[in-house]
């Protein structure tokens, strides 16, 4: 009789834990262009601007993985009502070149000066290096915390030894 309420017990409280649990997600964002430009970098998803270029778009300096750009170093420029939804801006021997100018959707919420950016995929239109035409998308995706890894990894841990247990009584 013990033994049905401990594990009446235990259930209730794994399901219990499992309703209060919520998603663990860092606040680093991952973005990804693919189509026919690559770029990738991590962001915070409510980033401080570098500068504001009025009136309707932000830009930030940003380290990360870009075509074209062996230093893998850029200016980010999101706008929110000027067409220009991103681009992406680098150098070649100190001079600024344009590595990627899209117009899609307004990619975030808030303000200019403190946007607020959602996870989702986004299809944008317009040139990259070189004024070639082309098709991009955007994917803005959360960047999981350690702690969730460590918990998936406890958790199996557990499910291992209860299924030992279970095993050695039969």
């Amino acid at each position: 009789m013990k033994s049905k309420m401990k594990q009446i017990l235990s259930g209730a409280v794994v399901a219990a834990s499992l309703l209060l649990t919520g998603v663990a997600y860092a606040t680093p964002y991952s973005f990804t262009v693919t189509g026919d430009y690559a770029a990738s970098w991590i962001m915070d998803s409510q980033p401080e601007p570098d500068f504001l270029t009025w009136p309707w778009s932000f830009g930030l300096k940003m380290v990360g993985h870009y075509d074209y750009q062996p230093d893998n170093k850029a200016v980010i420029v999101f706008g929110s009502g000027s067409g220009r939804s991103l681009q992406i801006f680098g150098s070649v021997k100190g001079e600024p070149i344009e590595l990627l100018v899209a117009d899609g959707p307004t990619l975030y919420t808030g303000t200019d000066g403190e946007p607020v950016f959602t996870p989702g995929t986004y299809a944008l239109t317009g040139y990259r290096y070189l004024r070639e035409p082309g098709n991009f998308t955007l994917t803005i995706s959360p960047v999981p915390e350690a702690e969730t890894y460590a918990m998936v990894i406890a958790g199996v841990g557990v499910v291992g030894v209860v299924a030992r247990r279970r095993k050695k009584r039969a």
